[in-house]
């Protein structure tokens, strides 16, 4: 008989990993484990099967059917190791021995038989007493009398029924239902008392209902035989375990749930939080009783644990389904120490559309009798995860924008998310073609390679995937991974916002566009690297001698001064205390006062109502002064937030060099060979030193002696001993984050000298560099990497068979000059490990410097700059010695060798 339909469903909360307080299990429960062992129940072999009562007819009637055949309207004896029922009546009846069994666990009464017959259904007689110990083991039950309510005294009585075959072979048939032939229920459930006496009735006549069919009357010489009857015990399941999911309790509807949770979070970066859902099980003194288990792969593969009772034994393995369609779980193992209560095996797939994502049953049928069975809805397959909540957008950058949400549903749903899907899709511009990109266990990242000022559409759906793969940890520094195969995506939770079209846009230089405005769009959020905030206005830091133009020592100017007017009280003014330093000598660096506009500086910038009593006379700006046209200066300009330059730039500024000094070459005391030629020139600057960071003046133009830093510089004075280009040249200086820079040229990774008179007007230029080498290039006429770029690619430990600064790859910087689309220097770079960077961030902006014999004005007229966001290809690193990892670096005696 196949095992019965299962139960009205109830939900199951989601649970991982726990752990549990446990109380002892409800003594109204069929599942209790405790089972008493009556002294007058028959022990005979029944295949290792759990079993109160077996009778087996080898040799005997063993005391059933003793009474005249007249009485049972049959003709009962024992042959070949069969109870023989030769029925003679149309209510045929027999009555096995007394006895005394508890019914505390899932007894059901099953036998074998054989039936030449029409009837279709045959029942037993269940005779029980609350209160046996009157009986004693001598001449329990003589009579067959007394078998109807009223005539047996406590006795009490209940009927219950089996179908049968009348077709002459041997079945194996099952005693578990009462009104209904599809109602299977252990003899507990319908008779939770002490069991004293079986009456068979081996086929009996009954009237056809929507339940079951018409059974005819026996027919007067009809055949019965049987081989066996056993009081067997069905499997009881009480805990499933093993997914990545389990809830445990002490009560079997789950209405009380006991766990103890510790959430496990570690941080990427010593920012980003990463949970794992493998969350820690505390054990307590009390076990548990009942478990389940959800969130199970779809696609099978599970080693699921059932624990219970009355499971068999390995010599015939239990059978196992999961789901409504019974698919087999497969390569079922019995425990070799308890065999009978617990089982593991290997789960299915779920063959579903929606894939039962409602609970799903257990069941467990006995290997040898898979009549004797239990199902329970103790398994759950995963499911879509519900949609995030408290979604944001925030960090706004040109190229970028952070995305934070918090986990939608309860903790188990949450539990069961082991990363997140987002989807990108631009709602303006030329490409609306949508991408995504999937997540670990984080509740924020940074989408990037983004376009600049255009409208997106961001979607965020958790995913549930096999916790079991380590590869679902594995993530990158933003948390980002690949999704794992067979991996469930959930609701969908969407957010709007649009990127900037800068992150740093100076129009022009005044007063007010030294403060800090902080970012353009005011969401902020700690992102995945720590940087809070997105990008924006924050202004500049004015070191050394560099400063807003028409404003310095001996002139206060205003941003919105009005010849014969002046301004108003609430313009901003700027104003300096700081002379020129005359007394400066090139080289002479150390004792220079370096004045700058933070807080408690030399420089002001405020409203000119709070400048009084000073009066502007000038219009601040419009152009960054780096320098006067004044010997012995040094000047920086460093915006006033670090900035991202680990993951590609692009930047473009207009500078103007004007008011050079008058240089004549001398003979005789007589000025001969006189040009209008100043000095020294400027440079584009990283570095992650110092807000306050300056260099030398002269041909040091303002950057050398700055460590960990990195310049473009823009030469326009020939500096012999430097081994410098004649005069007008464009290079690219730095030595890594372990040495201060130098204008040196033989620190350069690349110059050219063929580019216009850079002292000649207006000049627009454009600096981009990409974190991913460019192989194209390399036949770009303006390539150039000079003998210095050998030194990232051997420096570091590379001697001793480490990782050389370079060694895992470049990616390529290109300067443009007027001409923004053909570049005229192109140099390999990597700049991350190059300088030392603040998680990829830096200080950017511009020094200048003047010499002591030539001098000029330098100011940059305007700037933009924007982080591109890209991902870097990855080289590995070399093999040392043809063993892996560079274990041996450093060690005396070592071979280590780069393959």
């Amino acid at each position: 008989m196949p095992p019965s339909p299962l139960p009205p469903k109830s939900p199951l909360p989601l649970l991982l990993l726990l752990l549990l307080l446990l109380l002892p299990p409800s003594q109204c429960d069929d599942y209790r484990r405790s089972t008493q062992n009556p002294p007058h129940t028959p022990v005979s072999s029944s295949n290792e099967m759990s079993h109160h009562a077996s009778w087996e007819f080898t040799t005997s009637n063993n005391g059933w059917g003793t009474y005249n055949s007249d009485q049972m309207q049959a003709d009962v004896y024992s042959q070949s190791g069969t109870l023989r029922i030769a029925i003679e009546g149309d209510e045929p009846r027999i009555d096995s021995p007394r006895f005394i069994v508890s019914l505390t666990d899932r007894p059901i009464v099953s036998f074998r038989y054989k039936y030449l017959g029409l009837s279709n259904v045959g029942k037993f007689k269940l005779r029980g007493n609350p209160d046996p110990s009157e009986y004693n083991s001598v001449g329990y039950g003589a009579s067959h009398e007394g078998w109807n309510d009223g005539d047996a005294g406590a006795d009490f009585f209940t009927d219950v029924y089996f179908p049968i075959i009348g077709d002459g072979e041997w079945r194996t048939t099952y005693a578990t239902f009462t009104d209904q032939l599809n109602a299977t229920e252990p003899l507990t459930r319908i008779f939770n008392s002490t069991l004293t006496q079986l009456r068979m009735y081996p086929a009996i006549e009954r009237p056809s209902t929507d339940d079951y069919p018409e059974s005819p009357k026996p027919t007067p010489g009809s055949s019965f035989i049987v081989d066996w009857i056993r009081l067997q015990n069905a499997p009881a399941i009480t805990r499933v375990t093993g997914c990545n999911g389990e809830i445990y309790s002490d009560m079997k509807d789950f209405g009380r749930e006991n766990y103890e949770l510790t959430m496990v979070e570690e941080k990427i970066n010593g920012y980003l939080s990463h949970f794992k859902t493998d969350w820690e099980r505390r054990r307590v003194s009390y076990e548990t009783t009942f478990a389940r288990t959800y969130n199970c792969l779809r696609h099978g593969g599970d080693r699921i644990t059932i624990e219970g009772r009355n499971l068999g034994s390995g010599a015939a393995p239990a059978i196992v389904y999961i789901g409504e369609e019974k698919n087999p779980c497969t390569n079922v193992v019995h425990d070799a120490l308890t065999p009978q209560s617990k089982i593991t095996c290997t789960t299915p797939a779920c063959t579903t559309e929606r894939c039962d994502w409602t609970e799903s049953h257990v069941w467990v049928l006995n290997g040898k009798l898979p009549g004797l069975n239990d199902t329970v809805p103790f398994f759950k397959y995963a499911e879509p995860a519900p949609a995030v909540i408290n979604l944001a957008a925030s960090n706004l950058a040109a190229q970028s924008v952070d995305l934070n949400w918090t986990p939608g549903g309860d903790i188990w749903d949450a539990m069961a998310v082991t990363g997140y899907k987002i989807t990108v899709e631009a709602q303006t511009g030329s490409d609306t073609t949508p991408w995504s990109m999937v997540l670990g266990n984080v509740t924020t990242s940074t989408v990037r390679n983004l376009y600049p000022n255009v409208d997106y559409k961001f979607t965020v759906q958790a995913t549930c995937e096999d916790q079991n793969d380590p590869e679902w940890q594995a993530l990158d520094l933003y948390g980002r991974r690949e999704l794992l195969e067979g991996g469930l995506i959930g609701a969908k939770s969407e957010i709007t916002a649009t990127t900037l079209e800068y992150d740093v846009d100076f129009t022009k230089f005044d007063a007010v566009a030294t403060l800090d405005d902080g970012p353009a769009d005011a969401s902020s959020t700690a992102g995945p690297t720590g940087v809070s905030g997105g990008e924006g206005h924050y202004g500049l830091y004015l070191i050394g001698d560099a400063n807003i133009e028409n404003c310095n020592s001996s002139v206060v100017c205003c941003d919105d001064y009005v010849e014969g007017v002046g301004c108003s009280g609430a313009a901003y003014s700027c104003s300096s205390t700081v002379l020129p330093d005359q007394n400066y000598e090139k080289g002479a660096v150390t004792d220079r006062r370096v004045p700058d506009n933070l807080a408690g500086g030399e420089k002001w910038v405020k409203t000119v109502s709070d400048m009084s009593p000073l009066t502007p006379t000038m219009l601040c700006g419009p152009a960054l002064r780096l320098t006067a046209s004044v010997p012995r200066l040094s000047g920086a300009a460093w915006y006033q937030r670090q900035l991202e330059v680990n993951e590609g730039f692009d930047t473009t500024f207009t500078y103007r060099i004007a008011n050079p000094s008058l240089k004549c070459d001398v003979m005789d005391d007589v000025y001969t060979n006189c040009r209008s030629r100043g000095a020294d020139g400027f440079a584009f600057v990283i570095q992650n030193d110092s807000e306050k960071a300056l260099g030398g003046s002269g041909s040091d133009l303002g950057y050398g002696g700055i460590i960990n830093s990195f310049a473009v510089e823009f030469d326009t004075y020939y500096n012999p001993e430097l081994l410098e280009p004649y005069e007008n040249h464009i290079s690219i200086h730095t030595r890594g984050h372990r040495d201060v820079n130098s204008a040196h040229q033989s620190f350069s990774i690349g110059s050219t000298t063929q580019v216009r008179d850079l002292t000649d007007g207006d000049i627009e230029v454009r600096l981009k560099y990409s974190v991913n080498f460019d192989e194209t290039l390399l036949d770009d006429p303006n390539f150039l990497a000079s003998p210095y770029v050998s030194h990232f690619l051997e420096n570091a430990d590379f001697e001793n068979g480490g990782m050389a600064d370079w060694g895992t790859g470049m990616g390529m910087l290109q300067v443009y000059l007027e001409n923004l689309v053909d570049p005229v220097l192109v140099v390999p770079l990597n700049l991350g490990a190059t300088v030392d960077l603040n998680h990829g961030r830096a200080w950017v902006g511009f020094t200048s410097a003047t010499g002591f014999n030539s001098w000029q004005v330098h100011d940059i007229l305007d700037w933009r700059f924007k982080s591109l966001r890209e991902d870097m290809s990855y080289l590995s690193p070399p093999i040392v010695g043809g063993n892996g990892a560079h274990t041996c670096s450093g060690v005396e005696g070592s071979e280590c060798r780069h393959e």
